[in-house]
């Protein structure tokens, strides 16, 4: 399937949708500017909140056994937007990468919705 497929098909990704599909494989795409080209990307549905995404895989990746690296940037970055994060949730592609982002309140849409790397710019989904 194309991204463009995929657009046409007009199914956004919400949180609550995102919820009922807990452990299924879907397909994703956002649109792009005119500059690059909408990549399809699949993913297994799980909520992870971005807290356990920057504390858990991010922090251990950045500094390894580093504990005093890893206490600061929990204290510098983390911390301070600690309760932001506990209610944005992130997707990851089948390779391991975030993909998507749902943030708890977005000016651009009216429900809990998931998007790429630009709020307006929504997640459009298939199941596989």
């Amino acid at each position: 399937m194309t991204a463009k497929q995929l657009i046409e098909n007009n199914q956004i990704l919400t949180l609550d949708k995102a919820q009922s599909l807990i452990g299924k494989t879907i397909l994703v795409t956002n649109p792009e500017d005119r500059a690059n080209e909408p990549l399809v990307r699949e993913v297994e549905v799980s909520l992870v909140t971005a807290y356990d995404h920057y504390s858990k895989v991010l922090m251990p990746r950045l500094y390894g056994d580093d504990k005093e690296g890893a206490k600061c940037y929990y204290n510098d970055v983390i911390k301070p937007r600690e309760q932001e994060l506990r209610d944005t949730f992130v997707l990851y592609d089948s390779k391991g990468n975030v993909t998507a982002h749902c943030y708890p309140e977005n000016d651009w849409f009216d429900v809990p919705t998931f998007c790429g790397s630009d709020e307006n710019r929504p997640i459009y989904y298939v199941e596989k």
